[in-house]
């Protein structure tokens, strides 16, 4: 059944509408982009809103299928999950981030806290007392080379609130000697 409303044919079953919509950007792409583009210069701030609310839509909608896509992105790759997060820190902190992935990835490599000397182990699901984090060592500057040093996680966390003591570094010396690791290196 076909609906005709302002001069746009419309179904009354979405999928044949899409269909429809689809096959007409398909043919009509060149016309379609220079409305779209005459819509935005008009509005800009409008348009940008749109495009928030359409991502912010589409997170909502799809929440479990992306979280499991960046944990399959990510956990063959750890320095490539600490590079993206820092990017978002650095986003919403306001700071630069020019670190590339080569640049953590020589970070990452030694696998120990430059901080407290302990070895590094990657967690499954939430970051552990142990588990790698970025640290900008003069936060203002941001993520910037030569202002960032891989750090334990629970180091990073001390340091946020309070300069750390030595009785933190000793009990963190004492949790890696304490705590199990599995073979595969995560702790448990």
């Amino acid at each position: 059944m076909i609906l005709y409303s302002g001069g746009v044919m419309s179904y009354a079953d979405p999928a044949k509408a899409r269909e429809c919509q689809r096959r007409y950007r398909a043919a009509n792409r060149e016309t379609v982009n220079e409305r779209n583009r005459k819509r935005y210069a008009a509005n800009p701030e409008r348009a940008r809103e749109r495009g928030r609310a359409n991502t912010q839509r589409y997170r909502k909608a799809h929440r479990d299928t992306l979280r499991i896509r960046d944990r399959q992105r990510y956990a063959g790759d750890p320095p490539r999950a600490l590079l993206s997060l820092a990017r978002k820190r650095a986003k919403s902190y306001g700071v630069p981030c020019t670190l590339t992935l080569m640049d953590v990835r020589a970070l990452h490599a030694p696998m120990r806290c430059s901080a407290t000397g302990l070895p590094l182990a990657h967690a499954t699901s939430r970051p552990r007392a142990l588990s790698p984090s970025l640290d900008r060592i003069v936060p203002a500057l941001g993520y910037v080379p030569g202002n960032v040093r891989l750090v334990c996680h629970a180091f990073n966390l001390r340091r946020r609130n309070d300069p750390v003591s030595q009785d933190f570094r000793h009990a963190l010396r004492v949790l890696a000697e304490t705590s199990h690791t599995s073979d595969k290196g995560f702790i448990r």
